[in-house]
């Protein structure tokens, strides 16, 4: 007989083992870590005892400075200042020039007059002459009625009275007069005027001087300046200054104290560079710029950078 195929054994499914449930970690928090400061930059040892070095002197010169005008650049400068500061409003722009007689005052006014014309059209041109110790109140008043816009000349003004002097204030600041007044005399005349009456300053603001005539005279005037700046005129230097002081003669037709004073800066300011050249000097025993009591000599070669 057949066998019957036996039947399956029944088994227990087995169930599927469920996870085992574990502890989810926490993720680590990440650690605090102190946040380290920067370092400070250390400071560089200083060596006990031992002094920054200085830098050591290479003998280089100091920056140059610029080279002063030429006398006749410095006279075109300052005759464009006057201009400009005169006018024909009776109570500014007046003009007092100092000089000796002779020594040409009255042709630096005539010389401003003419520069003035050019610049002025409503200056015409008119001039009248007259002396301080002359001025009344009634010839001045006349005087400058006729006078508008013209000029007045003022010589040997320091001989100007009380009666004068309070006239010439009265018709230069009252009412709307137009003219140029010219006060001429010596400086010592002047500084007298000026001292006698100091409201005269402030209606004649520009104040020449004209370098005496004669050439010894000039001279004089040349080492009283130089010394005013600390400096002293080498005898051996008076050609070289009698050469410059000719050719300002011929080439502006006088010699101005403000000439005179440009050709003694020019020379101070080449005595006074520093350079190499100065220390060799120094070293061969020549001449230097400057004397045992600071005043600074000037040579000849100081007079011939022209």
């Amino acid at each position: 007989e057949a066998e019957e195929p036996a039947e399956p054994e029944e088994t227990e499914a087995e169930e599927p083992a469920e996870p085992e449930e574990t502890e989810a970690e926490e993720p680590a928090e990440p650690e605090e870590t102190e946040a380290e400061e920067p370092a400070e930059p250390e400071e560089p040892e200083e060596a006990e005892g031992e002094e920054p070095e200085e830098p050591e002197e290479t003998g280089e010169t100091e920056p140059a400075q610029p080279a002063p005008e030429s006398a006749a650049g410095r006279k075109a400068s300052r005759t464009r200042q006057i201009l400009d500061a005169m006018s024909l409003e009776a109570g500014k722009g007046n003009i007092i020039i100092c000089g000796e007689e002779g020594a040409g005052p009255r042709k630096l006014a005539r010389e401003l007059m003419d520069l003035f014309q050019k610049r002025e059209p409503a200056f015409d041109g008119k001039i009248a002459k007259t002396e301080g110790d002359l001025l009344r109140s009634d010839n001045l008043d006349k005087a400058m009625d006729r006078l508008e816009r013209g000029v007045l000349l003022i010589e040997h003004a320091a001989g100007m009275t009380d009666e004068g002097e309070e006239t010439l204030v009265r018709v230069l600041t009252e009412g709307d007069r137009k003219a140029v007044v010219f006060l001429i005399d010596t400086r010592a005349g002047i500084d007298d005027l000026l001292d006698r009456y100091p409201d005269l300053r402030e209606i004649f603001p520009i104040r020449l001087s004209v370098a005496p005539t004669g050439m010894d005279k000039v001279l004089k005037a040349a080492a009283d300046y130089a010394a005013s700046i600390d400096c002293s005129i080498d005898p051996d230097a008076v050609d070289a200054l009698k050469d410059r002081i000719r050719m300002l003669r011929e080439e502006e037709g006088s010699v101005t104290m403000d000439g005179i004073r440009a050709v003694i800066d020019e020379a101070a300011y080449y005595a006074n560079r520093k350079g190499l050249s100065g220390v060799f000097r120094f070293l061969a025993g020549k001449k230097t710029s400057e004397n045992e009591d600071g005043i600074t000599v000037l040579h000849e070669k100081d007079f011939l950078h022209v």
